[in-house]
């Protein structure tokens, strides 16, 4: 059955939250908690770098509460946590995107950029 591109979309968003939920699952952090942490070690502003997300503030919260974060700076803690994550996210990242090459990776982005351009512009 061929699928229009909302029904795809929200599908492979609901399937990505679950598969990076069990992913997290050990390390006890939400998918929104790992990406503000990565944000802040990216040297980010996790509120710029997630302003698409809901439970942005929640997570940044939480990881200050939890002594990882200090601001857009992670603490020892927050460094040694990411870093024994980091391999489980990249795991999942290479399981998504199994079978996809690189060129249509990217032409994927490309267009699902044109489109969000498209209907902002609308």
């Amino acid at each position: 059955m061929n699928r229009r591109v909302g029904y795809l979309l929200k599908h492979v968003h609901t399937l990505l939250e679950e598969t990076m939920g069990r992913a997290l699952h050990d390390h006890k952090l939400s998918r929104r908690e790992w990406q503000a942490l990565n944000a802040v070690s990216e040297g980010d502003d996790p509120y710029e770098a997630l302003d698409a997300f809901d439970g942005t503030g929640d997570a940044v919260r939480e990881l200050t509460v939890r002594g990882w974060i200090n601001g857009t700076t992670l603490t020892e803690e927050g460094k040694a946590v990411h870093a024994a994550v980091i391999g489980r996210v990249e795991d999942y990242r290479r399981l998504a995107t199994q079978g996809v090459s690189t060129e249509d990776f990217q032409t994927t982005l490309t267009v699902l950029n044109q489109m969000a351009a498209n209907l902002e512009a609308a």
